[in-house]
Formats: structure tokens, sequence, C-alpha cells
């Protein structure tokens, strides 16, 4: 858990669905797994998965992330431009 205060870092849901890609098997022979994801801004994001976990899939949720509160904010919540 202390990996996820590292900035730019997930831990994978081994259980989301495969259009995410061979996520889980990358990360099993490499030990890390350097990826990109798009915010809520549609800007990519480099981000490093340093772990897995499995929650699985719903109805309305394909795959899930956990990170930390610092890169939630980072990574998925629109900043304000500078005048």
């Amino acid at each position: 858990m202390d990996k996820l205060k590292e900035p730019d870092v997930v831990l994978f849901d081994l259980a989301s669905r495969p259009e995410f890609g061979p996520v889980v098997n990358l990360f099993q022979s490499q030990t890390s797994l350097l990826t990109e994801i798009d915010n809520m801004s549609n800007a990519t994001r480099k981000i490093e998965v340093v772990g897995l976990f499995k929650l699985g899939t719903t109805f309305g949720i394909d795959g899930n992330l956990i990170t930390s509160h610092l890169n939630f904010f980072e990574d998925f919540l629109p900043t304000k431009k500078k005048d």
C-alpha cells in the first residue's frame, strides 16, 4: 500500500474486461507496468501499475483502478487554467 503514495501509480483490477489489454499477464511477467489512461478532461496520463486486486465488473463498470486520493485529484479531476 505504500507504493500508492507515489505519484502516478495504480493497482489494476485483475477481473477487468479484456478490452483493457493484457495488463495482468504483462504485470505478472514484469512486476511493474507503464501504461496510459484517459482522464475526465480527455488528456492522456502515463501511469504505472504496481499491483493487482480483484473486484470485478458490473453492468456499468468495465474495469477498476485503485490509487491514492492525491493521484485521483491529479489524474481525474479537471484543473482550472490559470489566466
